[in-house]
């Protein structure tokens, strides 16, 4: 027996069951002193509407008068009449494959007056198609417990669609059709984050059949490894965390496919406007010969790499960039802020300035990687420039990437990207003291000594052992205590963000591993050297300047000594014309 809200259903699978089924039913309204109108019960029937749709042994069919009054209308001439057409596909769309896709021309068509519509040969297509559709709509199935559901997901130009199917005998059969109507922003998505979103939205509006049963997702997408890798960020994570209390495997796409998912046989059908990692190319000039083919770069000519980050905190703002020569050498660059910018302003300025670092160097085909989707998007056209400073800075960067013959505009993950994004943290942090780093790229350290008469001296160790991120901050409090030593300081003041490092050297913690107590004891030997010290504890916050250098050292793939430029920037780059 089901129950939706007064409305009852017993149902049995053979009739000799049935009148059991049914006594069970009456015990229990008999002994809450339920009554039935006797007048709204059918008994005994093997098909017959319940909540707006035709229920039988076969399946669940839609209302037949719905799908009448949808077949006998006339062509519209109003926008009333294509919001009453509209409104007919709506109450019908659990059982129409893309409905928003196939109403899309008469959206278009509702451009026109109240009065006056543009109603023009693809609306009457469309229009007979739809009717065509409907005389034959589709008989959804139910899914028997514990059976594994199949989701299909398809992303067009204006729309995200998908189908819930069992697999019965071999035959696919329809369980739900959804459809979503892309806007605004939705519209400016990423192809992948589109078809993230495909599946996010059949998750949330089937929740009951997603909670019951595995779900199969059939894609030839990398789905899982989008809502899986570790750099993902933003909505992905909350679309991600919303998914994870579902079963949900991936696998690829068979290469037949039944009826019921004849209407998904591609899942990227939007228009061609090219990826995150689109090659822009200048129109062909007859005087320039050596000019690369759409889409591809001359091999003849060098290419050069260019990463590019920007950092903005409380304390300050700056740009970290590494240009990377056709020969492998390579270019630091690091940029102060003097002027307040928010992080999307900077990640401009690190782009614009390494633009004008690569076209000084003589560069004529040009490879730019960048961590900020807004920046990439925006160059790409994928996403549109709304803000005022947005604009300025779009303008000025496509202004000097027209300097290149060709050139490539990608996104990379932040992990990738962590050369230039402790360059941008070195430009942007101020006054601080001890910290270490340690990654998959490699460990280091980096320092900040101060004299009394503010004197500073930055430090950053790379180390070429492995080493835990515990074990390179005592590293780098080593470090820092033998350089203060051989400055001569007789007082001393240490901070440090490791809370670890700090209170096993205060005795509140106990250094119970061999490796650590080895550390504390050469530590309590170099504080010694010192009349008077202290130690304490800092927020990362107060610390970032040593971070920056520790992660510096940590991103860097050479052994080689170098002298990192940094630049001071007092106005924004938008102030200056080319």
């Amino acid at each position: 027996m089901e129950v939706y809200v007064d409305d009852m259903l017993v149902k049995s699978k053979t009739a000799d069951s049935h009148l059991h089924n049914i006594s069970l039913m009456f015990r229990v309204l008999k002994k809450y002193k339920m009554r039935l109108n006797p007048s709204k019960c059918a008994f005994g029937v093997s098909s017959g509407k319940f909540l707006g749709f035709m229920i039988s042994q076969r399946g669940i069919e839609d209302n037949p008068d719905k799908i009448k009054a949808l077949l006998d209308m006339q062509t519209p001439k109003t926008q009333k009449d294509i919001q009453s057409l509209t409104g007919r596909v709506a109450a019908l769309a659990r059982f129409i494959s893309k409905a928003t896709d196939r109403c899309a021309p008469f959206f278009k068509a509702l451009k026109g007056s109240k009065r006056q519509i543009v109603w023009i040969a693809e609306c009457d297509r469309a229009f007979q198609d739809l009717k065509v559709y409907m005389s034959r709509a589709p008989l959804l199935s139910t899914p028997l417990p514990g059976e594994d559901l199949i989701l299909y997901l398809s992303v067009s130009a204006t729309a995200l669609s998908s189908v819930l199917i069992r697999k019965s005998n071999g035959i696919e059969l329809p369980i739900f059709y959804t459809s979503h109507a892309l806007q605004d922003a939705e519209i400016r998505y990423p192809e992948l984050k589109k078809l993230t979103y495909a599946h996010i939205l059949p998750a949330r509006k089937l929740r009951p059949y997603f909670q019951a049963h595995s779900i199969v997702v059939l894609t030839n997408q990398p789905l899982r490894q989008i809502l899986q890798r570790p750099e993902t960020s933003g909505r992905l994570v909350k679309w991600a965390i919303e998914l994870s209390e579902f079963d949900i495997r991936y696998h690829p796409r068979p290469a037949e496919k039944g009826q019921a998912v004849a209407d998904f046989i591609s899942e990227l059908t939007t228009s061609d406007k090219g990826g995150p990692a689109d090659i822009a190319l200048e129109p062909p000039s007859t005087a320039s010969a050596s000019h690369p083919t759409e889409g591809t770069f001359n091999p003849s000519i060098p290419l050069w790499t260019l990463y590019v980050d920007g950092s903005s905190n409380r304390q300050g703002s700056g740009a970290g960039l590494v240009l990377k020569a056709p020969d492998q050498t390579t270019i630091e660059y690091a940029i102060r802020f003097q002027f307040p910018a928010s992080n999307n302003e900077v990640e401009y300025e690190a782009l614009l300035a390494g633009l004008r670092l690569a076209r000084e160097m003589g560069a004529q085909q040009l490879k730019v990687c960048s961590d900020s989707q807004l920046v990439v998007n925006q160059i790409l056209t994928q996403f549109e420039a709304k803000d005022t400073s947005m604009a300025a800075y779009l303008t000025h960067a496509r202004r000097l990437l027209h300097h290149f013959p060709a050139y490539q505009v990608q996104q990379i993950p932040r992990s990738e990207n962590s050369h230039a994004d402790a360059l941008s943290r070195l430009a942007s942090a101020i006054d601080d003291n001890i910290d270490g780093s340690s990654n998959r790229q490699g460990s280091g350290a980096g320092l900040v000594l101060k004299a009394p008469d503010q004197t500073t001296i930055e430090y950053a160790i790379r180390f070429q052992f492995p080493a835990s991120n515990n074990e390179v901050e005592y590293e780098a409090l080593l470090a820092g205590l033998r350089l203060a030593r051989e400055m001569g300081a007789q007082q001393l003041k240490v901070c440090s963000d490791s809370q670890l490092v700090v209170n096993q050297i205060l005795t509140q913690f106990e250094a119970k591993d061999t490796s650590m107590a080895a550390y504390l004891t050469h530590a309590r030997r170099l504080l010694h050297h010192f009349p008077a010290y202290q130690v304490q504890q800092i927020p990362r916050s107060e610390n970032s300047h040593a971070d920056a250098l520790s992660r510096l050292a940590s991103a860097i793939d050479d052994n080689i000594g170098r002298h990192v430029p940094i630049e001071i920037l007092s106005r924004r780059s938008t102030a200056d014309t080319e």
